[in-house]
């Protein structure tokens, strides 16, 4: 099987850390909670064990 034309698709969406969305949205750590809160942001994923 012929793999050297093969293109490798970059994900369109990732996860960032609370540290990266501090900065790009200059918000503070409160802000964002309460935003998650009252819905007006997208509420945070846990990654890896409980």
């Amino acid at each position: 099987m012929d793999t050297s034309n093969k293109t490798i698709m970059k994900p369109k969406h990732r996860f960032i850390r609370l540290n990266e969305v501090l900065s790009r949205t200059g918000y503070g750590r409160t802000t964002i909670y309460r935003k998650m809160e009252d819905g007006s942001f997208p509420k945070s994923v846990k990654l890896g064990n409980p």
